[in-house]
């Protein structure tokens, strides 16, 4: 993951969500979670919008085809080298349907 790159959280809501949140922020990067309940078509259309370069998961799923996926069982003890974020790092993006139904930043 590069600093200023995207990640899709599919997750639920755990002890292990902090942790995973902030190893997203010191790899520099910013996090968009989803919920693993939404149906398949909501979860693909949200990843369309989103264009995340990897994706961190807690639960089995199809939508992640083609992205590179870390499952939270395979973390522990994980470590390296900390980039730092720059100022004009996000930390998160947040989707919206608004009026239109469709997932938009």
């Amino acid at each position: 993951m590069r600093p200023g790159g995207t990640v899709a959280v599919l997750a639920a809501r755990g002890i292990h969500l902090p942790g995973v949140l902030l190893g997203v922020l010191a790899a520099g990067a910013r996090w968009a979670i989803l919920d693993a309940a939404m149906p398949p078509a909501a979860l693909t259309r949200q990843l369309t919008a989103l264009r995340p370069q990897a994706a961190i998961t807690f639960v089995e799923t199809g939508v992640l085809r083609g992205l590179p996926v870390i499952k939270v069982s395979s973390l522990a003890g994980a470590g390296g080298a900390r980039p730092v974020p720059g100022r004009s790092s996000g930390a998160y993006l947040m989707l919206t349907s608004g009026t239109s139904g469709e997932p938009a930043l």
